[in-house]
């Protein structure tokens, strides 16, 4: 009877342990879908005429037009203090050849000093001249 008793007690927190490893790798798995979705980039970027446009927002991200048109918003991990000032950048890839959210730019300011601002993140976004008529239009 004191087996029966151990051995279904096992048996039942062999199950709870079974439902909470169930559990973590169903919200492990829409983690890994949430990032794959929210996961840009711009492939070949060292190709000419890969990146089309860019556009500073201030000093804390920038936009980035690819040549198919799609618009990607890049923030920076900490202010870009040369970029409001800058007429060029150039973009750093790695070996993957992509521009996405473990990139950087390098800035130049007028006085020749350098800087690399690092990515934080990197998004798909709507063109931003279409959310600019469209607010124009909605004020009028």
């Amino acid at each position: 009877m004191i087996r029966q008793a151990i051995s279904g007690g096992i048996v039942a927190i062999l199950l709870m342990g079974t439902s909470v490893l169930a559990d973590s790798h169903e919200q492990g798995d829409k983690a890994d879908k949430t990032e794959a979705h929210n996961s840009a980039s711009i492939p070949f970027a060292d190709l000419r005429g890969q990146i089309r446009d860019w556009r500073n927002e201030g000093r804390n991200a920038i936009l980035i037009e690819g040549n198919s048109g799609q618009w990607y918003r890049a923030e920076f991990m900490s202010p870009c203090h040369g970029l409001p000032f800058s007429e060029t950048i150039g973009f750093v890839l790695d070996g993957t050849r992509q521009v996405d959210k473990f990139g950087s730019i390098i800035v130049r300011s007028a006085g020749g000093m350098t800087e690399e601002c690092w990515f934080k993140s990197f998004e798909k976004i709507p063109d931003p001249s279409k959310k600019a008529k469209k607010d124009k239009q909605d004020t009028q």
